[in-house]
Protein backbone atom coordinates (compact mmCIF):
# COMPACT_ATOMS: atom_id res chain seq x y z
CA UNK A 1 0.00 0.00 0.00
CA UNK A 2 1.75 3.26 -0.77
CA UNK A 3 2.15 5.53 1.85
CA UNK A 4 -0.51 8.97 1.81
CA UNK A 5 -1.14 11.91 4.64
CA UNK A 6 -4.78 10.89 4.18
CA UNK A 7 -6.83 8.30 3.43
CA UNK A 8 -10.71 8.78 3.22
CA UNK A 9 -12.93 5.45 3.75
CA UNK A 10 -16.28 5.27 1.98
CA UNK A 11 -15.36 7.92 -0.66
CA UNK A 12 -17.63 6.90 -2.90
CA UNK A 13 -20.41 8.23 -0.82
CA UNK A 14 -21.83 11.61 -0.97
CA UNK A 15 -19.96 12.99 2.27
CA UNK A 16 -16.39 10.69 1.07
CA UNK A 17 -16.93 12.42 -2.69
CA UNK A 18 -17.28 15.89 -1.20
CA UNK A 19 -14.46 15.62 1.06
CA UNK A 20 -11.90 14.13 -2.37
CA UNK A 21 -13.54 17.08 -4.45
CA UNK A 22 -11.86 19.34 -1.89
CA UNK A 23 -8.97 17.28 -0.85
CA UNK A 24 -7.91 17.73 -5.16
CA UNK A 25 -8.41 21.56 -5.13
CA UNK A 26 -5.29 23.19 -4.70
CA UNK A 27 -7.26 26.05 -2.14
CA UNK A 28 -8.56 23.16 -0.37
CA UNK A 29 -10.09 24.60 3.29
CA UNK A 30 -7.74 21.12 4.84
CA UNK A 31 -4.50 23.28 3.48
CA UNK A 32 -3.16 26.42 4.73
CA UNK A 33 -1.72 28.50 1.83
CA UNK A 34 1.97 27.80 0.64
CA UNK A 35 1.98 24.35 2.32
CA UNK A 36 2.62 21.56 -0.02
CA UNK A 37 -0.34 19.44 -1.66
CA UNK A 38 -1.69 16.51 0.52
CA UNK A 39 -1.08 12.90 -0.76
CA UNK A 40 -4.31 10.99 -0.39
CA UNK A 41 -6.10 7.99 -1.31
CA UNK A 42 -9.31 6.40 -1.51
CA UNK A 43 -10.59 3.70 0.15
CA UNK A 44 -13.43 1.31 0.42
CA UNK A 45 -15.49 -2.01 -1.02
CA UNK A 46 -14.34 -2.97 -4.01
CA UNK A 47 -16.55 -1.58 -6.72
CA UNK A 48 -15.82 0.04 -10.02
CA UNK A 49 -17.13 3.07 -7.97
CA UNK A 50 -14.34 3.51 -5.82
CA UNK A 51 -11.53 2.62 -8.99
CA UNK A 52 -13.40 5.50 -10.96
CA UNK A 53 -13.15 8.03 -8.23
CA UNK A 54 -9.99 6.88 -8.28
CA UNK A 55 -8.98 7.90 -11.36
CA UNK A 56 -10.98 10.48 -11.83
CA UNK A 57 -8.26 12.44 -8.86
CA UNK A 58 -5.69 10.06 -10.13
CA UNK A 59 -4.85 8.86 -6.41
CA UNK A 60 -4.44 5.11 -4.93
CA UNK A 61 -7.56 3.39 -4.86
CA UNK A 62 -7.14 0.85 -1.43
CA UNK A 63 -9.62 -2.08 -1.62
CA UNK A 64 -10.96 -3.01 2.01
CA UNK A 65 -12.44 -6.74 0.93
CA UNK A 66 -10.49 -8.73 4.11
CA UNK A 67 -9.96 -7.90 7.97
CA UNK A 68 -5.85 -7.57 7.22
CA UNK A 69 -6.94 -4.60 4.53
CA UNK A 70 -8.10 -2.58 7.65
CA UNK A 71 -4.32 -2.70 9.20
CA UNK A 72 -2.71 -1.51 5.90
CA UNK A 73 -4.91 0.92 5.92
CA UNK A 74 -4.68 2.40 9.08
CA UNK A 75 -0.62 2.20 8.18
CA UNK A 76 -0.84 3.54 5.36
CA UNK A 77 -2.07 6.99 6.31
CA UNK A 78 -1.37 9.57 8.84
CA UNK A 79 -4.99 10.84 8.91
CA UNK A 80 -7.86 8.27 8.69
CA UNK A 81 -11.09 9.64 7.22
CA UNK A 82 -14.10 7.28 7.88
CA UNK A 83 -17.33 8.08 6.31
CA UNK A 84 -19.06 4.93 5.89
CA UNK A 85 -21.72 4.56 8.11
CA UNK A 86 -23.63 3.20 9.81
CA UNK A 87 -20.51 2.83 12.57
CA UNK A 88 -22.35 0.45 14.89
CA UNK A 89 -21.64 -2.22 11.83
CA UNK A 90 -18.49 -4.47 12.19
CA UNK A 91 -16.81 -2.31 9.22
CA UNK A 92 -16.17 0.94 11.24
CA UNK A 93 -15.17 -0.92 14.24
CA UNK A 94 -12.50 -2.65 12.45
CA UNK A 95 -10.98 0.01 10.85
CA UNK A 96 -10.83 1.84 14.75
CA UNK A 97 -9.24 -1.38 15.85
CA UNK A 98 -6.71 -1.14 13.14
CA UNK A 99 -6.08 2.70 13.94
CA UNK A 100 -5.67 2.01 17.32
CA UNK A 101 -3.46 -0.83 16.63
CA UNK A 102 -1.42 1.43 13.98
CA UNK A 103 2.13 1.52 13.83
CA UNK A 104 2.83 5.38 14.20
CA UNK A 105 0.68 7.99 15.57
CA UNK A 106 -2.43 7.52 13.57
CA UNK A 107 -5.64 10.39 13.28
CA UNK A 108 -8.87 8.93 12.74
CA UNK A 109 -11.82 11.49 12.27
CA UNK A 110 -14.91 10.44 11.79
CA UNK A 111 -18.46 12.37 11.01
CA UNK A 112 -20.69 9.59 13.30
CA UNK A 113 -23.24 10.93 15.52
CA UNK A 114 -23.73 7.29 17.18
CA UNK A 115 -23.01 7.87 21.38
CA UNK A 116 -22.97 3.81 20.80
CA UNK A 117 -20.51 3.76 18.96
CA UNK A 118 -18.42 6.90 20.34
CA UNK A 119 -18.81 5.09 23.91
CA UNK A 120 -17.70 1.54 22.32
CA UNK A 121 -14.36 2.97 20.58
CA UNK A 122 -13.45 4.87 24.04
CA UNK A 123 -13.89 1.73 26.00
CA UNK A 124 -12.05 -0.42 23.67
CA UNK A 125 -9.19 1.67 22.54
CA UNK A 126 -8.92 4.96 24.47
CA UNK A 127 -5.37 3.50 26.62
CA UNK A 128 -4.22 1.85 23.59
CA UNK A 129 -4.66 5.15 21.30
CA UNK A 130 -3.26 7.10 24.22
CA UNK A 131 -0.01 5.06 24.50
CA UNK A 132 0.76 5.25 21.04
CA UNK A 133 0.40 8.59 20.33
CA UNK A 134 -3.45 7.99 17.95
CA UNK A 135 -6.33 10.47 18.01
CA UNK A 136 -9.98 9.49 17.67
CA UNK A 137 -12.19 12.68 16.69
CA UNK A 138 -15.61 11.86 16.48
CA UNK A 139 -18.85 13.99 15.27
CA UNK A 140 -17.24 15.95 13.15
CA UNK A 141 -19.87 16.57 10.38
CA UNK A 142 -21.85 20.08 10.84
CA UNK A 143 -25.15 18.25 11.93
CA UNK A 144 -23.70 16.82 14.88
CA UNK A 145 -21.53 19.83 15.83
CA UNK A 146 -24.92 22.00 15.67
CA UNK A 147 -27.67 19.97 16.95
CA UNK A 148 -25.92 18.17 19.57
CA UNK A 149 -22.82 19.95 20.97
CA UNK A 150 -24.59 23.25 21.05
CA UNK A 151 -27.78 22.12 22.32
CA UNK A 152 -26.46 20.38 25.20
CA UNK A 153 -24.12 23.62 25.83
CA UNK A 154 -27.21 26.03 25.51
CA UNK A 155 -29.60 23.77 27.61
CA UNK A 156 -26.78 23.48 30.35
CA UNK A 157 -25.92 27.35 30.78
CA UNK A 158 -30.41 27.90 30.57
CA UNK A 159 -30.39 25.12 33.63
CA UNK A 160 -27.43 26.85 35.28
CA UNK A 161 -28.71 30.10 34.87
CA UNK A 162 -32.43 29.40 36.19
CA UNK A 163 -31.27 26.83 38.97
CA UNK A 164 -28.20 27.69 39.86
CA UNK A 165 -26.73 24.49 38.79
CA UNK A 166 -25.30 22.72 35.89
CA UNK A 167 -26.62 18.87 34.97
CA UNK A 168 -24.24 15.85 35.02
CA UNK A 169 -25.94 13.98 32.88
CA UNK A 170 -28.14 15.20 30.04
CA UNK A 171 -30.26 13.38 27.43
CA UNK A 172 -31.55 15.03 24.36
CA UNK A 173 -33.61 14.23 21.34
CA UNK A 174 -33.31 16.20 17.95
CA UNK A 175 -35.68 15.89 14.95
CA UNK A 176 -34.64 17.10 11.33
CA UNK A 177 -37.31 17.91 8.25
CA UNK A 178 -34.22 17.04 5.53
CA UNK A 179 -33.48 13.66 4.53
CA UNK A 180 -31.35 12.06 6.82
CA UNK A 181 -28.47 9.17 5.37
CA UNK A 182 -28.96 5.91 6.15
CA UNK A 183 -26.13 5.89 8.80
CA UNK A 184 -28.22 8.65 10.48
CA UNK A 185 -31.26 6.70 10.63
CA UNK A 186 -29.58 3.27 11.08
Amino acid sequence: MPQVDIVVVGATGFVGQWICRLLSEEASPLRSPGEAKQTWAVAGRPSARLEALAAKYDVPCIAIDSPATFASVANCARVVVAVAGPYRRAFPRALCAAVAGALRPTVYVDVTGEWPFIADVIDLHDAAAQACGHTFVHMCGPQEVLTTEIGALLAADHLQSTFGTRPTYLEMLSASNSKMSGGTVA
